[in-house]
């Protein structure tokens, strides 16, 4: 038996992109500059100090090409089951984990200050089954397209939804389900920071101008930005475009200066 884990991250090559409709794993190895797009999650996540590990799992038939992949210590569990509660019950029950940590697979440029914070505040409220972010000023504001941030269940929760009946068609994401349970689950909010709460801030790759984008703030930046200078730096872009269409004013240099990795906590 394994080591017990309290806190897995967990990368489901087997959902479902709602918004585009194809599975994840025809997104996940498409080359992202020099790396898959998986291979920059794994990155991203291994930064997190209070994340134990890390599994990658769907289909057998995709073995192949997740080990081609620089894994960086991630575990790969294959699993041909189409529920994704008892896909994530696999990964739970092989790393003995309470928590099961849940970022986008599509967003290379998951925050490990944020995966932190949430999950320090899972260990402090033992009693809440899932544990995310929201926006103070923007309720209708989407964390999915957002991309930086994580959503956290208890593994108790996920026993608790495979006690009941799961409708196959249900596309979302088990993070998405114990959250739309608020009545069954006990879920504790965080504030999104205010440098991210504004809706005009996007990082997941959903179409091809979010890659256009996303590919623009990684030669911009560097690869150990947080979402401070990310913000910062997308929200400029957006100003510079904005002023291109209007055609209407110069567009002057970007006040930024050399590339940051500064880690504010």
């Amino acid at each position: 038996m394994s080591a017990p884990r309290s806190a897995v991250a967990v990368l489901d090559l087997a959902s479902i992109s709602v918004a585009s409709g194809e599975p994840m794993s025809a997104l996940c190895f498409r080359r992202f500059g020099r790396h898959a797009l998986l291979e920059w999650s794994l990155r991203r996540l291994s930064e997190a100090a209070l994340l134990d590990h890390v599994a990658i799992v769907g289909p057998k038939e995709l073995e192949g090409e997740v080990l081609r992949c620089s894994l960086q210590g991630a575990l790969w569990v294959p699993c041909d089951s189409k529920c994704a509660v008892e896909r994530s019950l696999m990964v739970a029950e092989k790393l003995v984990a309470k928590w099961l940590i849940y970022t986008s697979p599509k967003c290379p440029f998951v925050d490990e200050i944020l995966l932190d914070r949430m999950i320090g505040t899972g260990w402090k409220h033992p009693d809440a089954d899932y544990v995310g972010y929201f926006s103070p000023t923007n309720p209708e504001f989407s964390l999915t397209s957002l991309g930086l941030v994580g959503e956290m269940c208890h593994r108790r929760a996920l026993e608790k939804l495979a006690s009941h009946s799961v409708d196959p068609k249900d596309l979302r994401t088990v993070a998405a389900r114990v959250r739309g349970g608020a009545d069954i689950f006990n879920c504790r909010l965080l504030p999104l920071p205010t440098a991210l709460d504004n809706k005009e801030l996007r990082f997941s790759l959903e179409t091809a101008a979010d890659w256009e984008h996303v590919d623009a703030l990684l030669e911009l930046s560097d690869d150990d930005a947080d979402y401070r200078r990310l913000a910062e730096y997308s929200l400029e872009m957006g100003r510079i475009d904005r002023v291109k269409g209007d055609g209407s004013q110069a567009v002057g240099t970007p006040h930024w200066g050399l590339k940051v990795s500064a880690k504010a906590r």
